[in-house]
């Protein structure tokens, strides 16, 4: 099972965070924890998306993918061995001139699918194989990141933005009431609700009709600034909306310290408007894979409110 982290943001979180193995409900949990679908918790969001995504998102994954011949010359001419049948991938050349991922873990080339094979509940045959030609068994698609292609597991509200917005509040107590009172609403920051698997190469996000996670070294429409490992833009996007929940939940813990300071005060704040966020978060990011497919999700529009 997944482990608690070794060094927790706060003593809030030391004291009052749930692990739940077994189950994707019941958690309280601000903060990351391990990416392995095996460690099957609360607090695993790599489990959590995949274990939704066959539930109830079948229709964004479960494509059977073409390319058009004109589309397969434009592969052949930029990369001779991207034959026919093969869509090219985003590995690139890091500044130590290695490949990344690895050529040992993936390749400059995909197969395209037969009927299943990128299924979230595929693949359906028993002989379908990743990018370097290693069984995926059947029924293991993003059980881990590179089958059946390369993808990560994306946290809506970022849980580095959400805790960098939490630790801006400038009162010690203020910032730790915010935190506990999260806790005790069991937010869960890694629930399915706020993870959606999202591929990281351009041409296979482009035939599903999703966005990729990161802008990497590939083309777009925004210029991502800082590590091509995060999503920098998407971040502040989310941002626009989150600071206001933030400063909501601060203002709460402010009227009760003023009424209720000794003891120390028990809040639980409601949940429900990060996990609407959340939920509106997904939705902007798929109508954007279908209207921008192979984009980046860095250049989402801004996160405009939702009409009441």
């Amino acid at each position: 099972m997944a482990k608690t982290p070794k060094h927790f943001p706060s003593e809030a979180d030391e004291k009052l965070h749930k692990q739940i193995n077994g189950t994707e409900e019941g958690g309280a949990c601000l903060t990351g924890h391990s990416t392995r679908y095996d460690d099957a918790c609360s607090c695993t969001y790599r489990w959590q998306a995949v274990r939704e995504s066959r539930r109830a998102r079948q229709g964004v994954y479960d494509k059977n993918p073409t390319v058009t011949q004109e589309k397969a010359n434009e592969y052949l001419e930029k990369n001779p061995r991207v034959t026919s049948g093969f869509l090219p991938t985003s590995q690139y050349t890091t500044k130590r001139k290695s490949r990344f991922p690895s050529p040992t873990q993936y390749s400059d080339r995909i197969k395209l699918p037969e009927e299943g094979d990128w299924y979230v509940s595929g693949p359906l045959r028993s002989n379908a194989t990743d990018a370097v030609g290693k069984g995926i068994p059947q029924g293991k698609n993003f059980t881990t990141w590179t089958w059946p292609y390369w993808n990560n597991a994306h946290h809506l509200i970022p849980k580095g933005t959400l805790n960098t917005v939490i630790n801006e509040i400038a009162e010690d107590d203020c910032r730790q009431l915010v935190r506990e009172g999260l806790l005790h609403a069991e937010y869960n920051v890694n629930h399915h609700i706020n993870v959606i698997l999202l591929p990281m190469d351009t041409e296979v996000a482009r035939v599903l009709d999703l966005p990729r996670h990161l802008v990497l070294e590939d083309d777009s429409i925004v210029k991502e600034k800082g590590s091509k490992l995060n999503h920098r833009e998407y971040n502040q996007n989310v941002r626009t909306r989150l600071d206001s929940i933030i400063d909501s939940y601060k203002a709460t813990c402010d009227r009760e310290r003023q009424t209720n300071c000794d003891p120390w005060p028990v809040i639980k704040l409601s949940k429900k408007r990060l996990e609407v966020l959340s939920q509106h978060c997904y939705a902007k990011v798929t109508q954007f894979g279908n209207e921008n497919p192979g984009e980046a999700i860095s250049a989402l529009p801004p996160l405009l409110r939702p009409k009441s």
